[in-house]
């Protein structure tokens, strides 16, 4: 794992850190957004703060607005970044639309903040002290809702030449289970509930090694649930699923398997220890029936999007272009454990595209 380069000595580094604005609304009352006072600068601002150490910008975005807010948030679409300087020091803040999962009593410290209040938009703009932040909220309050569907290049695996064995059984190496730490942060950052993955090893070995306990913060649904024992490079488990339980994972190129409707979301849902398995995302299957990963794809999109469950597909470099190209997303290089993160309308398209590279600690989206 890397962050950004030094920066030349006539260039300090920059401050990176994250936020999200979270909204809420019931009873018919119009959405109010959270605000946070800081003493020490007597502002009120939207909930940020800064990264640590080995921590993705989503993963800070989230534990900062958990931290002063006591929300539990999952992200929505990116918002502007905002840049502006700390004295020398170029401070980059990374903005997301956060979704309310769950609520709890604020951790930061009251010299932190020491209030956090609910407010309506017109209310908030009126009182954020950063004309920046205001410009932040009109573009947030505007946004629609969507959902993520992640498509993510599995962790570095032993090389084919380096390989004896069939191919479907790769092992990750030392430097790929290092990488699944910052994988781990996307896939809770963004909520992630259900799992897809091709039959390799080295595809289930990344999500399922990613989502080990202790790894990362789970998600709200992922603490709810038992643990699976399950080992990085252990046997993949398949959710089971009822006969007459629509799982929209569980599809072949050609369409549904043992009765499975695809178009339907799976009630119990899938959760992060029990990725689905689909053939259809294998290395051989793609190259066999390309037109069949692609009617996958957009089955998959169209299910994700109607169900709002935020869904990870764990697949192979050579299959991304045509799951991308199936919805709508031209190609580019993806690294290792990489992921992009297709933010879905109601009827399936992306309204928002991000790309996170797990070489980068630090990145914009």
């Amino acid at each position: 794992m890397s962050a950004h380069s030094p920066a030349p000595p006539d260039r300090p580094t920059p401050i990176w850190a994250a936020g999200a604005v979270a909204w809420r609304s019931s009873d018919g009352r119009p959405a109010e957004t959270v605000l946070v006072h800081r003493p020490a600068y007597d502002d009120w601002t939207l909930p940020k703060g800064k990264a640590e150490d080995d921590e993705c910008l989503p993963a800070t975005a989230v534990r900062e607005v958990w931290e002063e807010t006591g929300l539990r948030v999952r992200l929505g679409p990116p918002l502007r970044p905002l840049r502006y300087f700390v004295g020398h020091r170029l401070k980059l803040v990374a903005w997301w639309q956060g979704v309310i999962l769950s609520q709890r009593e604020r951790t930061a410290a009251a010299a932190e903040i020491d209030q956090a209040i609910w407010l309506s938009a017109d209310q908030a703009v009126g009182r954020l002290t950063h004309a920046d932040e205001r410009a932040l909220l009109e573009e947030s309050r505007r946004l629609a809702a969507t959902t993520p569907l992640l498509l993510i290049r599995h962790a570095q695996a032993v090389k084919r030449h380096r390989w004896s064995g069939a191919d479907r059984d790769r092992p990750l190496t030392e430097e790929g289970r290092s990488q699944l730490l910052l994988l781990g942060q996307i896939l809770s950052a963004y909520g992630v509930v259900d799992l897809v993955t091709s039959p390799a090893r080295r595809c289930r070995a990344s999500l399922t090694g990613a989502l080990q306990p202790g790894s990362v913060v789970p998600t709200a649904e992922a603490a709810r649930r038992p643990d699976t024992p399950d080992t990085p490079d252990g046997p993949a488990q398949t959710a089971a699923t009822a006969p007459d339980e629509p799982n929209p994972s569980a599809v072949s190129a050609s369409g549904p398997s043992s009765g499975v409707t695809p178009d339907e979301p799976n009630p119990g849902g899938l959760g992060p220890a029990a990725p689905t398995v689909v053939e259809a995302l294998s290395e051989e299957a793609a190259a066999q029936d390309p037109a069949g990963l692609e009617r996958y794809a957009a089955r998959l999109a169209a299910t994700v999007a109607r169900s709002g469950r935020p869904t990870a597909v764990c697949l192979h470099r050579p299959t991304l272009p045509r799951l991308l190209a199936a919805l709508g997303q031209p190609d580019r290089p993806l690294a290792p454990a990489a992921a992009v993160v297709l933010h879905l309308d109601r009827s399936g398209r992306p309204a928002a595209v991000e790309w996170h590279d797990s070489a980068r600690v630090r990145q914009l989206p």
